[in-house]
């Protein structure tokens, strides 16, 4: 069994080469507004924006050849050399590059001769460089020799070195060697400002031009296609000439600078001002700045190893490639560049609403479909169970087309049908007769052309505004929104689900449901997934989605899933979510796609039904801000599973720059490793993903995801490796048939002296010496800081016994303090008695235990008689005297037990007499009053004063307050008062 799988993956492997042998090259079935461009300038950091020349070395870099020196690129940076980087070696003014057969690389400099770089080191051809040859081209010879066409003439230079002149009549101004072409019988074809000129051994150059029947002309093309066709290139145009250069057919007109012919054949010709043609069996298709590439064009028309095709102008360098994604936008054909909807129609055709109206692409070809007369932005698509569709708008409601797009056969559904707003987002119909349509207000419903019903919040939706209508496998209707998920049975009923409670979102973009009842809902809150038993499933950024609003969730039949969002589209297998929810994967591995791959824009359009679809092909049409974007899974699937070339560019220490073809010796000084590597992947760059480890170092693999950098910081001694792998994303560094590319470099790391085993010895012996001392002298230490410690705490000791002492008599005097004023706050100062306060609080006291214990309690009030009489007739003085006797006289006599007596203001007196009905409350009031009465007041001033008081007394019952009881014993006092005084009055209550 293991065999057979092994046999199978292998099989699978060798088809997938093969599939990605074919796609590498630009696909001839195309056409060219199918391509994608792709710009650099000098903001991406080229040294010059008029590229002259481009070529690819041995290792797979492009190099370019500019006013300003020359640069390696490796897909997403460029290593620039100049004047500044290299300031021993003249290399500015780079008209032509040729790689040589051992990998180095020859460049062609307008005063300073021919530079050559191998293996990471620059010289000088020096012959040429003391002869200052303005070079313009350069051809390597059948013998090892190098053809160099200068301004002023043609230049030979022998294998070893030595230069030779071609001998020819051109003056110097004419004599510029635009051209060259070795023929098979050792003869040489040079096109200059003057024309076409034949070169042979021992003869001079001899002009073809009269025998051709052409001016003379600047020749900037001479190429020999695989057919045996030679062409050559003009002024006028372009030609075929026959072998014996007598006859010469023009099969472009116009000015040519540059002529490439790609793998499938077709000629691809760089025109002065009208962009660059691709000539293929005789079908011409022009790119030019309508469709990105701007500039004028010179000699810069390359084809690397991946089928791609560079292109330098005045304004930069340039990649046309046929990836799995291209856009479409203005430029190639589409009304508007702000697309929202797309809709596969049966014929194969492809329906695109955008923000002026609508148009349909079939075949290549896109055309505008009449919006019945009047221009309208189109926010959703929807097919109709006749054959025709519908559209919705932003401000016409619904247009219904017939299935032929006859704009006189569309029928309207606006406010005169009752559609509350002409808004559209949505659209669905739901068995033979029903009709539903989503707008930012709420949901109508027509029921064979009549609107039966109004659904909004008000009626139990969790939200007006309607994204999206998904009629349900098992009957009914998904409805998404701004507001959560509600789901329309058969019957009317409603399940909703709100944002905030029970739906973990806002808002609901898109809807897909599985043929198990699986519902999964593009959020603005990741990717959702609603399962049978009503659980939600969530993928957001922490599950390894690039963005967390999902505008468009589409199956592909493949076993995957496709997304939309602000960040590209996505690709991800579906059993990744099925592995998440299980716990067997953290994080999903997405394919993504974005403005680096040749869409449009990363930003897709969505928050309306229909945001995307499949045409007939099986490619996904995304609608995003500036364009669709068409993205093929076949092309992407073949690309992902190319194996990468790694190169590790250059390694600094710190800032100086090593070679990384050695073992690089890093010194104990150095603080800072920094390694570039790069995936030399011209297709995709921004899709390679790469992980690093240094051996020694690092205990892992260090996922770098597209970061082409690795940093260390004090890195131990000894010898160390470093490795990279780059891998076409979606990478599962886990799998084991991963395709990965892999480089390394090997260090030596010196370690500082304070880290070698000598000085660690005598480090460790001066320490065990020192550690001695230090012991010793600790020690010493130790005795004297005991002796200080302890004359220390006797003195302490004795500081602290007097200021407890201090501290004790100072509570003592707060203690006494505190009794005296809590005395004066609960007695009265002049009685001693407890003041009307105190009073208050035990009469409640009083009350809660007799309610408690269920024992009566009795309350009198007594007041002095004649009281005032005292007072004016002799002062206030013996007045007070009298009170002070009487509170002691009451105080001395004994009350009940738990019985009190208080001050109750001026000369009344209150008693609380607990556990005493009233007739023997009234009896001990009587006894009180008869001792106070036969107690006179010896007074030295006053003589014998004799007092008498009268009293009220009230017994208490449930339900009765305090005041009440009181003010009951109150009015037993007048009584006692108008009775004749000297008495008690009983209150019965």
């Amino acid at each position: 069994m293991h065999s057979a799988r092994a046999w199978l993956r292998a099989v699978l492997a060798l088809l997938l080469c093969i599939v990605s042998g074919v796609a590498l090259a630009l696909d001839p079935a195309r056409q060219v507004h199918e391509f994608t461009l792709t710009s650099w300038s000098m903001q991406d950091g080229m040294p010059h924006n008029y590229v002259h020349y481009i070529e690819q070395d041995a290792e797979g870099f492009l190099w370019i050849g500019t006013w300003e020196g020359a640069a390696r690129f490796d897909g997403r940076r460029f290593e620039v050399f100049d004047k500044r980087t290299l300031p021993d070696i003249p290399l500015a003014g780079v008209r032509t590059l040729l790689p040589e057969a051992d990998g180095g690389m020859l460049f062609g400099t307008s005063q300073h001769g021919v530079m050559r770089y191998s293996h990471g080191r620059w010289s000088v051809l020096q012959d040429t460089f003391e002869a200052k040859l303005r070079v313009v081209e350069l051809l390597q010879a059948a013998d090892g020799g190098l053809w160099i066409g200068c301004e002023d003439a043609l230049y030979r230079r022998a294998p070893g070195g030595g230069l030779t002149r071609i001998e020819s009549d051109l003056d110097p101004v004419n004599g510029m060697v635009l051209s060259m072409l070795e023929l098979p019988d050792g003869g040489l074809l040079v096109g200059t400002l003057r024309g076409l000129f034949l070169w042979r051994e021992g003869q001079p150059l001899r002009a073809l031009n009269p025998r051709l029947g052409l001016p003379e002309d600047a020749v900037r093309i001479l190429l020999r296609r695989r057919n045996g066709d030679l062409v050559m290139g003009d002024n006028h145009g372009a030609y075929v000439l026959d072998e014996g250069f007598t006859q010469a057919r023009r099969f472009h007109e116009g000015q040519v600078e540059a002529a490439h012919e790609d793998r499938h054949g077709a000629l691809w010709l760089m025109t002065a001002g009208k962009g660059l043609v691709r000539d293929l069996d005789g079908r011409q298709e022009t790119i030019d700045a309508t469709l990105g590439l701007k500039g004028r064009g010179g000699t810069g028309l390359f084809e690397d190893r991946q089928g791609l095709l560079w292109v330098g102008t005045t304004n930069g360098l340039y990649r046309i490639a046929d990836g799995p994604v291209f856009g479409l936008d203005r430029a190639r054909g589409l009304g508007d560049d702000y697309p929202r909807s797309i809709l596969r129609r049966p014929d194969g055709s492809m329906l695109i609403g955008h923000a002026t109206g609508l148009d349909r692409w079939q075949e290549g070809s896109i055309a505008p479909v009449d919006l019945a007369g009047r221009a309208s932005s189109v926010l959703t698509l929807a097919p109709s169970r006749d054959g025709g569709i519908y559209v919705g708008t932003y401000d016409r409601g619904v247009l219904h087309y017939p299935a032929d797009l006859n704009p006189d056969g569309v029928d309207v559904i606006d406010g005169t049908d009752g559609l509350r707003s002409q808004h559209v987002r949505a659209i669905a119909e739901v068995g033979e007769h029903g009709l539903f349509v989503g707008t930012s207000t709420g949901l109508a419903v027509f029921e064979r052309g009549t609107m039966t019903q109004w659904l909004g919040s008000g009626q139990g939706m969790p939200g007006d505004f309607v994204r999206v209508l998904l009629p349900s496998r098992r009957g009914g209707l998904w409805i998404g929104g701004a507001n959560g998920l509600a789901h329309r049975a058969a019957d009317g009923t409603l399940k909703v689900w709100h944002s905030g409670t029970d739906f973990p979102a806002v808002s609901s973009f898109d809807l897909l449901e599985d043929a198990d009842g699986t519902l999964w809902i593009g959020s603005d809150s990741g990717l959702l997934r609603l399962r049978e038993d009503g659980g939600f499933s969530v993928y957001d950024h922490r599950t390894g989605l690039p963005n967390d609003s999902i505008f468009r969730v589409l199956d592909d039949g493949r076993g995957s899933l496709w997304l939309s969002s602000n960040r590209g589209a996505f690709r991800i297998a579906r059993e990744q979510f099925t592995r998440i929810d299980a716990g067997e994967r953290r994080r999903l591995i997405v394919d993504a796609f974005d403005y680096s791959d040749g869409m449009p824009s990363s930003q897709c359009n969505g928050g309306n039904a229909q945001a995307g679809d499949f045409d007939a092909r099986g490619r996904l049409w995304v609608p995003t801000a500036t364009g669709v974007a068409v993205i093929d899974p076949d092309a992407s699937l073949a690309q992902s599973h190319d194996a990468v070339k790694v190169k590790i560019e250059g390694v600094q220490l710190d800032r100086k720059a090593m070679l990384p073809d050695n073992l690089i010796v890093v010194q104990p000084d150095v603080r800072r490793v920094t390694i570039h590597y790069a995936g030399l992947d011209f297709r995709a760059p921004l899709r390679i993903r790469y992980r690093y480890r240094m051996i020694g170092y690092d205990r892992d693999w260090v996922e770098a995801g597209d970061a082409a950098e690795a940093v260390y910081t004090n890195l131990p001694g000894g010898h160390l490796r470093f490795e990279v792998q780059a891998a076409m994303s979606p990478v599962d560094w886990d799998d084991a048939g991963l395709k990965a590319g892999f480089a390394s470099v090997e260090f030596e790391a010196i370690p500082p002296f304070w880290l070698r085993p000598w000085f660690m010895l005598l480090e460790a012996l001066a320490l065990l010496g020192l550690f001695a001392l230090v012991l010793r002298w600790r020690a010493g230490r130790y005795r004297r800081r005991q002796e200080r410690l302890h004359r220390t705490i006797e003195q302490r000791t004795r500081e602290l016994s007097a200021k407890n002492a201090a501290l004790e008599q100072a509570g003592r005097e707060r203690e006494t303090l505190l009794r005296q004023l809590e005395q004066q706050a609960t007695h009265d100062a002049l009685t001693g008695l407890p003041n009307r306060r105190a009073g208050d609080l035990r009469l409640a006291a009083a009350f809660e235990e007799a309610a408690a214990c269920g024992q009566p309690l009795c309350v009198a009030l007594g007041d002095i008689d004649h009281f005032k009489r005292v007072n004016d007739e002799h002062g206030h003085d013996i007045g007070d005297a009298l009170l002070r006797y009487i509170a002691q006289t009451l105080a001395d006599r004994e009350i009940p037990l738990g019985g009190y007596v208080t001050r109750h203001g001026g000369e009344e007196f209150l008693f609380v007499l607990p556990n005493a009905d009233l007739a023997q409350a009234t009896q001990r009031m009587e006894s009180l009053i008869a001792h106070l009465a036969n107690t006179p007041l010896q007074h030295d001033r006053a003589g014998e004063l004799r007092v008498t008081m009268s009293a009220g007394v009230a017994q208490w019952t449930s339900g009765i307050s305090g005041n009440r009881l009181i003010a009951a014993a109150d009015r037993a006092l007048y009584r006692a008062k108008r009775e004749g005084r000297n008495r008690v009055v009983a209150e019965e209550h």
